[in-house]
């Protein structure tokens, strides 16, 4: 993933005990863009161009009191709605003329398939009292996930030789790599 910092995240208890409890929520992100597994060829930067992806979280939380702290460990899923996004042309043309060894130049017009990433979520989180029903709260996650993104397309371009080339893209097992750390700092109040 690349990185990014959400605008709005909302998280709460579905359903929550003394050491254990149910968690999901809701965080809006700003992708800058994806990279991509299943390319011919290394590509080093994003594939995608700039998107919006709301995250659904859905965690089975345990639960630590360390003195007037607490440590939370947090394991589950999520499902990132993602809005359209776009292939990074420039970023795909140099990859196929790294790829193809003997290609000088390369122009793509390419299409990605577009979807929602589906993946797992691990979170520690550390709390610390501020006031009477308020915590500190700070949280390293870990977001494990792939969408498929297949590519088709065409490229053209001018050899080593200065030959034309011309040839169709069809790229079927892209996944774009929704996979990244992230660390939050929030406020939490509790209701009761």
């Amino acid at each position: 993933m690349s990185p990014s910092i959400p605008p709005l995240s909302l998280r709460g208890a579905l359903y929550e005990k003394e050491y254990w409890g149910l968690e999901t929520g809701l965080s809006w992100y700003r992708m800058a863009g994806l990279s991509a597994d299943g390319l011919p060829f290394a590509l080093n930067k994003a594939l995608t161009g700039s998107f919006d992806s709301f995250v659904l979280p859905l965690q089975l939380k345990g639960k630590w009191p360390v003195g007037k702290w607490s440590i939370e460990t947090k394991f589950g899923a999520f499902l990132a709605l993602n809005s359209t996004y776009s292939i990074r042309q420039g970023h795909l043309a140099e990859g196929l003329v790294q790829w193809s060894g003997d290609w000088r130049a390369m122009q793509t017009k390419a299409e990605i398939g577009q979807g929602n990433t589906f993946g797992a979520l691990g979170t520690l989180c550390v709390k610390a009292p501020l006031f009477e029903r308020v915590e500190v709260a700070c949280s390293f996650s870990w977001f494990e996930g792939r969408s498929p993104a297949p590519i088709t397309g065409n490229a053209v371009g001018v050899s080593m030789n200065d030959v034309p080339v011309d040839l169709s893209i069809d790229l079927p097992d892209v996944k774009l790599d929704y996979r990244g750390f992230e660390w939050g700092l929030g406020i939490e109040y509790n209701w009761e």
